[in-house]
């Protein structure tokens, strides 16, 4: 299968292979070092990934079963993880929100591996902060016919303040690209009438995870 890859040259690290000057380049470096904080961070990153995830939900479909079964080889996709922590009526909910970079493997026993990193969280008491550690996605439940996958997840993550700690799993399917008549699996998406909720761990307390992931092999 042939992925088709899309380079959006936007404001991000990405801005130096799109053509700028030296000068140019100078002054968006001084820019980064002068008001790189957790708060630009988070809100570079909500506004793309919101972007990718309308993108994915709006116009695309869940991919067709025997399309699905003749793709071969591997691909790569990359997006982000959203989680919203649910501390209940005792604390404050979080919202995390990471880097994801999933690699699927569509030869022999269908594999995906991936991980999420670069974490932002935000609150409405203490605002945005960085996380430290990752998230580790596998998924060995991706079979011919089928679009529909379950992929297990394992979380750590932490700063100065907060640890967070979770196991469990998200309902996933790959999704084409029908507006442009392909077909192939192109996106990883949420099953939106998933029902599974995930428990784990805020600081030594127990708290509900839902975890959202969205990837694109053309992002």
């Amino acid at each position: 299968m042939t992925f088709r890859i899309l380079v959006l040259c936007g404001f991000a690290s990405v801005l130096s292979s799109c053509g700028l000057s030296s000068l140019e380049q100078m002054a968006i470096d001084h820019y980064k070092e002068k008001y790189d904080t957790p708060e630009l961070q988070h809100a570079m990153m909500i506004d793309d990934a919101l972007k990718l995830q309308r993108h994915i939900k709006d116009d695309r479909t869940k991919t067709g079963g025997a399309k699905l079964d003749e793709v071969t080889g591997s691909a790569k996709f990359t997006g982000y993880a959203l989680i919203n922590v649910d501390a209940g009526a005792s604390g404050i909910d979080k919202q995390l929100l990471g880097d994801a970079v999933i690699n699927v493997n569509f030869d022999g026993v269908r594999t995906l591996t991936g991980t999420v990193s670069d974490f932002v969280q935000v609150d409405f008491a203490e605002g945005v902060d960085t996380l430290d550690g990752n998230v580790t996605l596998i998924s060995t439940d991706i079979e011919g016919t089928n679009p529909f996958f379950t992929i297990d997840y394992d979380l750590d993550l932490s700063n100065a303040t907060d640890t967070f700690q979770s196991v469990g799993t998200v309902e996933s399917m790959f999704k084409g690209n029908p507006f442009y008549g392909v077909d192939d699996p192109k996106f990883i998406d949420n099953v939106a009438e998933s029902t599974i909720v995930n428990s784990g761990e805020h600081n030594g307390e127990t708290v509900t995870f839902n975890v959202g992931i969205f990837a694109s092999s053309n992002w």
